[in-house]
């Protein structure tokens, strides 16, 4: 890359309210992306809390495939407030291995957290958050690979709804999730 790497990045205690956009609008809170071939990245994000709103937003996202990043980020995103968003975190195809999501409370959204299909999900770990209340699912994974998200509340004694606990009421998870304990 052009510059040396690793690089190490850390944004802590912000705030960002996107309640005031309208539908036409699209927002991100914060983003971290690799930009150079073989560029390396570890990124903490704690603290911090998102609120959403009408618009098209996502409140922390990860590689942003859209720029096709090279490298890889490697993350700790702990004691995060995520809210009223299209997607709480949206995590694409540069992640790192070691990648954790803890002591998060993420709620209210369309998806909780979302893995893309170019994301190895093999390399996150979700534990100890507070997932509930998101409509469409609390976590999705769409990558490669079983998602580890156990030690994590759902909203619900009764864990995650899922095919394989057709009872439970707390958020839905996907398939490639593994969720329990809870």
């Amino acid at each position: 890359g052009r510059f040396s790497s690793p690089w190490k990045v850390s944004i802590i205690n912000n705030t960002v309210d996107t309640s005031n956009l309208d539908a036409s609008q699209w927002a991100v809170g914060i983003a971290v992306a690799t930009y150079s071939e073989g560029e390396i990245i570890t990124a903490s994000i704690e603290d911090n809390q998102i609120i959403g709103g009408v618009a098209d937003d996502t409140g922390i996202d990860i590689g942003i495939a859209y720029y096709h990043c090279p490298g890889y980020v490697i993350f700790a995103v702990k004691n995060n407030h995520l809210e009223n968003l299209d997607y709480g975190m949206y995590i694409e195809g540069s992640v790192g291995s070691g990648s954790t999501i803890m002591h998060n409370t993420i709620q209210n959204n369309a998806y909780g957290i979302y893995l893309c299909n170019d994301a190895n999900a093999t390399n996150v770990t979700i534990h100890y958050n507070n997932i509930m209340g998101n409509s469409d699912y609390g976590v999705y994974n769409d990558g490669a690979g079983d998602l580890d998200a156990e030690y994590n509340w759902w909203g619900d004694a009764t864990g995650p709804y899922h095919s394989s606990n057709p009872c439970a009421t707390g958020d839905a998870v996907s398939d490639y999730v593994i969720y329990t304990p809870w």
